[in-house]
């Protein structure tokens, strides 16, 4: 085996680290509660998550900005989609499939 062949080996080898639906699903959870809190924070600066819940909650407006948290998942997709990282596309998938289902039981159950 040549250097080039080991080289290759080591790339392809790197690259299948990143493409599992595991990562794809702690990114697809991750990456909407980085969102609230950089949210919270943009917005509402003296306000704790906590205090930030409950005047969501009052406000009524949780599940739109638990919906608004999907875009940076929408982001990541066609991030990964494009990296030909398909398992993690599943997981990231699955982890806003969820996401959707959470924020239809808030709504309705609000």
């Amino acid at each position: 085996m040549n250097n080039n062949e080991l080289l290759d080996d080591d790339i392809h080898e790197e690259s299948k680290v990143a493409n599992n639906i595991i990562l794809g699903f702690i990114l697809g959870v991750l990456i909407p509660i980085i969102a609230v809190i950089f949210f919270n924070y943009s917005v509402n600066k003296n306000l704790t998550i906590t205090e930030f819940y409950y005047s969501m909650q009052e406000k009524g407006i949780m599940s739109s900005i638990l919906s608004l948290t999907g875009i940076p998942n929408l982001m990541m997709f066609f991030l990964f989609l494009k990296l030909n990282k398909i398992k993690t596309v599943k997981g990231l998938m699955l982890a806003t499939v969820l996401l959707a289902i959470t924020v239809f039981i808030v709504k309705f159950s609000i």
